[in-house]
């Protein structure tokens, strides 16, 4: 049976495989947040997860 831990644990690695593929353009784009990049958004839960 899957726990919730395992669960999260299995999206945050994804999260991190797909922010991997992220071409340097990609990063710079806007967001959907006003005044945020690509970079501001998902680079705030990777900090989040390292301390």
């Amino acid at each position: 049976m899957l726990s919730v831990r395992h669960l999260a644990q299995a999206e945050r690695r994804s999260f991190a495989v797909f922010l991997r593929e992220l071409s340097d353009d990609d990063w710079q784009a806007p967001s959907l947040c006003a005044g945020w990049t690509v970079h501001d958004v998902g680079s705030s839960p990777s900090e989040w997860c390292t301390g």
